[in-house]
């Protein structure tokens, strides 16, 4: 799905994001997150490391969830949406 306006490391970075959907948004390990995209452990490991320090993601019990910025934006944006200030 790349074009050349394609920046990879946004690619990169919303799949591990949308690999963390799963069943409820349940915790999972790095193990999962690289079968569920295909990347490699390295990419992976970094990837998360730099959504851990930006909020994105949490680290608990050798698993990984979404964190409290994607919380927060969902948050948003459903508010957003049921005042009719977004249309789907």
């Amino acid at each position: 799905m790349s074009d050349r306006y394609e920046i990879e490391a946004v690619s990169k970075a919303l799949a591990v994001i949308e690999s963390l959907e799963g069943i409820a948004f349940e915790p999972v390990t790095i193990a999962t997150i690289i079968g569920r995209t295909g990347m490699s452990r390295d990419s992976v490991y970094r990837t998360l490391h730099t959504l851990r320090l930006r909020g994105y993601v949490i680290f608990r019990n050798g698993k990984w969830s979404i964190g409290p910025r994607i919380i927060r934006f969902a948050k948003q944006i459903a508010r957003h949406s049921e005042a009719g200030m977004i249309k789907t």
